[in-house]
């Protein structure tokens, strides 16, 4: 299973040509990953969870437009002990457009040290372990 946000590109995200800048698809997937978070553990004990980014990794695969919607899909590759590995991927008109890897390491809010990921976390997240959403995607 995905969680998918639709995102609706803006104008201040663009360039002259009407491509969608290249530092843009980075705030999408870090949008995709807030959303996929408060809507996986809004209720949950450990929620908010302390985060920190390890790890970001952006390949890009087409180029995105302005004029069309885009499609962000967000899926888990791991959780270990402290961190969590998301895959995302963006598609829009049936195209895969950017893949993203985001390692994010759960901490302590006082010593400000990586922290075990909570048993409920895990049994929230677990629905979303796979392989990538392009294996999957049909349009």
């Amino acid at each position: 299973m995905y969680f998918e946000l639709t995102i609706r590109p803006r104008i201040s995200e663009t360039d002259m040509m009407g491509h969608i800048n290249n530092v843009t698809p980075a705030i999408w997937l870090e949008e995709g990953r807030t959303y996929f978070f408060r809507d996986c553990l809004q209720g949950a004990a450990s929620y908010p969870m302390p985060l920190m980014v390890r790890h970001l990794e952006v390949d890009y695969i087409d180029q995105l437009y302005f004029e069309s919607e885009a499609k962000l899909l967000t899926g888990l590759k791991r959780i270990g002990n402290s961190s969590i590995t998301l895959y995302q991927e963006i598609w829009q008109d049936g195209r895969l457009a950017v893949k993203g890897t985001t390692t994010i390491v759960h901490i302590d809010s006082e010593s400000q040290r990586p922290a075990a990921v909570p048993d409920e976390v895990r049994a929230r997240f677990a629905p979303y372990l796979q392989g990538n959403a392009s294996d999957q995607q049909t349009s």
